[in-house]
């Protein structure tokens, strides 16, 4: 944003602060934007419409109405979508009408004053302001300006928008409020720029031709209506194409339109490809993109379009999704996929993509790129809806320089820098679905469950001699047979010999059905023909890569175990998909083996009534049950079922549950996976694939890829033991401190005063409890809760600096304070490790004024380049390209760039500055949570009991100088006076003395927690040491 239009958007914002009383937040930008939009026609057709509403405040309203009605039409549909009559009454009811219009008066917008431009951005900068503060409703019909950023770097790839050439057309058929236009028109600086869009909202449809008013565009280039059913620009083709499509709505109330124009023009339409599932409108919107791109031969366009995971991944073989995912690969439509993290957008926590589509590109495109961006974005300090993260101007660069010199094929970068690329060969896409089928294997026994399930078969209640034909039938209760054979011919002639004549072949069929038994070393059943037949209980379906022989990979893969079966050559399907490891937002780095390695899958059968009676039935609702016992019956659960028991994991795709120890047994008619090994962390990994909703764990397969030695691991599953335990203590305290609010009508016998009383101290109750536990969603606050104490002061002193100046160097001491708490507990451990300070250790600081940012950041890369840490395993996740050290090594370098730059900086650079390093140092306290569980435990006193020691003293963490009481049993005795590192995540305790102690400061006149900042060698020993607290206070200490 640059000054004038930040000074300009502010001007206008603070408007809004006379509607405090009587708007909402979510309203006020509402009322303001319209505003905005008539005073700038007033100025700009120098009306004077403003003076003459003030003559008279009783007419004030009716008079900008009437001057409204008189502006052409594609103008005053612009005021009829914001509502301007319904505004300015209800400005005239509460009384705020003549005070905002004085302050509209006061501001000259006249174009010789505000450029089309300036006023363009400044207007997109107030919608951005205004959906901020309406994220909860906004986000349907809002892109946030990072992502719009984003979208607008990646369309314009490759593009030459330095030259001027002819007007430059930019289309999106669902512009929503027009930020996505607005973002790539802002990148076209010196070009002659037409937008054009369609939106189905008539309020964002306003909003966005307001924006195309503003900048001196046409507002009429924005059309009404749904562009599938209602394509406003159906002879038309663009340049550059953007598209955020809602995600997930379905298409059914349009669908005559659309399946019209597919089956009646195919591809001279925009649906040839296919027609996507009716719940789900996705690659509707992306074939609506291709059919307005310019084709190859006319130069061609690029797209931007964002979707969620769901287009790029369902639909089977053969379906109409997989058939549009197809022809956009095979045609070489898809130039790249971006995957985001979740947590971008304000109205859904869920992951979206970006796809990249060009017609610029050859037809033949050997590949396609996949940038995976999910490792970057910055936490925001307050959540805005459901968007906890954003992306940087650096961040956005960043994504789009590597997607750039990704698509050119350049490999010169470091791998371990960079959002992850891979180039995929278009025939990655498709697979065969193959469907693997065994033969039926039978053996043949009449038993009472044979007789009831006959019985309750409807083709023998319809016939006329079936009791006679039942009554028979048990008479052979205990007989069994090994072949159909002979099956047949017993029974066949014993039915004779009871007077009972020969069944109809329906008939003869559910006899034969009922005293069939699978059995894996039964008869091979084999139908009329004597082809062999199908056991569907034991069917499966496999892929198999494109251009690899389908008969090839059945000895290679099945035979082996299943010698009998077979791939039927017309069951064989081409599927096209994104491959769905690389959708998955739970990156494992080592090995993966499918789920049959690990678990089987219990087959799930019908049985009869009689086998159903009085025993538990386990569906969904009754997933957390303890106990078998609590369920209700299974007799009338007709469904299949399949036989669950303790230690299986039974539940579906984002939803499993390992049955615990003394469950009993049960039926149920959810999946039923039995473990081989690993029971508690197979569960934990199904259930994180299930909630990645673009995970491959959406269905369930046994060939779904599974972290095998995780999973066969006794110590990652103790892990997970205490995660849990942990995160069952969580709960049971935020129960504890938030108990359900009763219904105000609960309390009957009270009159309205007395239940207004009680609801006010409810509100002021729960009002207390939303302001204690805020902290916890703010990283800054966090740290100054619970991090060691020099972090939490520092963070203490940011969170509560308002000056921009004060603000920079808080935040810039607490990224140099992350770095020297760690530095000094490396430097401790290798004191450990040597048993002295040695004058090599003591080296870094024996140099000018002392330890300095760079002089920490150095210890601790040289530290983590030496080896592993056993002391302090934990350690080793600072290292790598987005590891803290990194992160401090960020901030580090942008202090020594801002400490170089000259004279006095605008206010508006500054806060720029500030802005850019927020999210940095953030970042570099949400990479180090283990942090709070690292205790800095000052001892006072260690006294033996038996067995053991009791330890007293003081725990160095939170932001309050007095610090917590210390008062425990331990296992090892400590010398008191001196400062120790201990907690759950260390193998033994550590020494900080001496480059950490607690000294009476002779500034402060009070405890401070002081550490190494210079040391002083003499006689090849240190003699003495200068510590440093978080106020600068520096005391000595000599070790001579």
């Amino acid at each position: 944003m640059s000054e004038g239009e930040g000074q300009l958007a502010g001007s206008l914002w603070s408007i809004a602060s006379l509607l405090w009383a009587e708007f909402r937040a979510s309203e006020r930008g509402g009322v303001l934007l319209p505003l905005v939009v008539l005073r700038r026609l007033d100025c700009q057709m120098e009306a004077d419409v403003f003076d003459r509403a003030l003559e008279d405040s009783h007419t004030a309203a009716e008079t900008l109405l009437d001057w409204v009605r008189q502006l052409p039409e594609e103008i005053g549909h612009v005021f009829n979508g914001f509502d301007l009559g319904g505004i300015l009454r209800r400005l005239g009811i509460v009384g705020l009408l003549y005070p905002i219009l004085r302050q509209f008066r006061d501001l000259d917008l006249h174009p010789a004053r505000v450029a089309d431009d300036l006023m363009g951005e400044t207007f997109a900068e107030l919608i951005d302001r205004f959906s901020a503060a309406q994220h909860d409703t906004a986000g349907e019909w809002f892109t946030p300006a990072d992502i719009n950023s984003l979208i607008a770097e990646l369309v314009l790839l490759g593009s030459d928008t330095g030259e001027p050439r002819g007007p430059i057309r930019i289309y999106d058929p669902v512009c929503g409020m027009g930020g996505t236009l607005a973002a790539v028109r802002a990148r076209l600086t010196g070009q002659a720029v037409r937008l054009y869009g369609q939106e189905i909202n008539t309020g964002a449809r306003a909003m966005c031709s307001a924006s195309l008013l503003m900048a001196g565009l046409d507002p009429a280039a924005i059309a009404p209506g749904n562009c599938l059913s209602d394509n406003r620009y159906s002879a038309e083709t663009f340049d550059f194409l953007t598209a955020h499509p809602p995600a997930g709505v379905e298409w059914k109330r349009i669908s005559d339109a659309v399946q019209k124009e597919a089956t009646e023009r195919g591809f001279a339409g925009r649906f040839g490809a296919g027609l996507p599932r009716v719940s789900d409108s996705s690659l509707l919107f992306v074939q609506h993109l291709v059919a307005h791109m310019k084709p190859r031969e006319a130069g061609g366009s690029r797209a931007v379009i964002v979707v969620n995971g769901s287009p790029l991944v369902n639909g089977a073989a053969g379906s109409g999704e997989s058939q549009i995912r197809r022809w956009i690969v095979e045609s070489g439509l898809l130039e790249g996929i971006i995957a985001l993290p979740g947590g971008l957008f304000t109205h859904t926590a869920l992951p979206f993509f970006l796809l990249v589509l060009s017609t610029q590109s050859p037809s033949d495109r050997s590949e396609v790129v996949f940038l995976d961006a999910r490792g970057r974005g910055t936490t925001l300090r307050k959540l805005v809806g459901d968007k906890r993260q954003y992306f940087t101007d650096g961040e956005v660069t960043e994504i789009a320089d590597c997607y750039r010199r990704a698509c050119l094929g350049d490999d010169g970068r470091d791998p371990s820098e960079g959002p992850t690329v891979r180039r995929l060969k278009a025939s990655e896409f498709g697979y065969q679905r193959v469907q693997i089928d065994q033969p039926l294997r039978l053996r043949f026994q009449v038993t009472p469950q044979a007789v009831a399930q006959l019985q309750e078969s409807s083709v023998l209640q319809r016939y006329p001699a079936g009791e006679d034909l039942l009554s028979a039938f048990g008479g052979f209760v205990g007989r069994a047979w090994t072949t159909k054979a002979a099956f047949e011919d017993y029974v066949g002639a014993g039915l004779l010999t009871a007077g009972c004549e020969q069944p109809p072949e329906r008939v003869w069929s559910a006899v034969v059905k009922a005293a069939s038994v699978v059995d894996p070393g039964g008869e091979v059943q084999r139908d009329i023909s004597g082809s062999v037949i199908a056991d569907p209980d034991l069917r499966s379906y496999d892929r198999v890569p494109l251009g690899e022989d389908v008969a090839a990979f059945l000895r290679r893969e099945v035979l082996s175990g299943s010698p009998m079966a077979w791939i039927d050559a017309a069951t064989v399907k081409i599927g096209y998909e994104v491959p769905r490891h690389l959708l998955m937002e739970t990156r494992w780095h080592g090995e993966l083996g499918p789920l049959s390695r690990v678990a089987r899958l219990v087959t799930k059968r019908t049985l009869p009534r009689d086998s159903r009676h009085s025993r538990p039935l386990l569906t969904a609702t009754g997933l957390s049950a303890e106990k078998a016992a609590d369920l209700p019956d299974a007799a009338e659960a007709d469904r299949p079922l399949g036989l669950c028991a303790d230690g299986d994991i039974v539940g579906y795709p984002g939803r499993w549950r390992l049955l615990p120890s003394g469950f009993g047994e049960a039926l149920t008619t959810l999946n039923v996976l039995r473990p081989y090994v690993g029971g508690r962390t197979l569960c934990e990994w199904l259930n994180a694939m299930g909630r990645d909703r673009t995970g491959p764990l959406t269905s369930l397969s046994m060939d779904t890829p599974v972290p095998v030695e995780a999973i066969k691991s006794p110590a990652f599953a103790s892990l997970i033991e205490e995660s849990d335990s942990s995160r069952a203590e969580l709960i049971r305290l935020t129960r504890s401190l938030f108990p359900e609010f009763p219904n105000i009508f609960k309390r009957p016998t009270e009159d309205l005063a007395g239940l207004q009383q009680a609801m006010q101290s409810k509100a002021a109750e729960a009002h207390l409890l939303g302001e204690l536990v805020q902290p916890l969603s703010d990283p800054v606050w966090r740290a100054e809760l619970s991090y060691p104490f020099h972090v939490a002061g520092l963070s203490r002193q940011y969170r509560t600096a308002h000056l921009v100046d004060v603000r920079k160097e808080a935040l810039l001491k607490l990224g140099e304070s992350l770095a020297r708490s760690l530095g000094v507990i490396a430097l401790a451990i290798m004191i450990q490790r040597g048993e002295e300070f040695s004058p090599t250790l003591a080296n870094p600081f024996t140099r000018g004024a002392g330890a300095t940012f760079g002089t920490w950041t150095t210890l601790l890369s040289n530290f983590l380049r030496s080896g592993d840490v056993p002391e302090l395993p934990v350690f080793e996740s600072m290292r790598g390209p987005h590891g803290a050290l990194s992160i401090l090594q960020k901030i580090k370098n942008q202090r020594n760039a801002s400490g170089h730059a000259f004279g006095v900086r605008p206010a508006h650079e500054r806060d720029a500055e500030v802005r850019s390093l927020e999210p940095i140092v953030v970042a570099a306290l949400e990479s180090l949570p283990w942090l709070a569980r690292l205790h800095w435990d000052l001892i006072e006193h260690c006294g033996y009991i038996d067995p053991g020691y009791i330890l007293q003293g003081r725990r160095l963490r939170g932001s309050h100088p007095e610090w917590e009481p210390l008062d425990e049993e331990y296992h090892q005795q400590l010398a008191p006076h001196r400062i120790y590192l201990r907690g759950p995540l260390l193998a033994a305790s550590i020494d900080l003395t001496p480059v950490a102690s607690v000294s009476i400061c002779d500034v402060c006149n009070q405890r401070e927690l002081f550490l190494i900042n210079k040391a002083k060698v003499s006689g090849g020993r240190v003699a003495q040491l200068t510590l440093r607290s978080d106020k600068d206070h520096e005391v000595l200490h000599d070790l001579s």
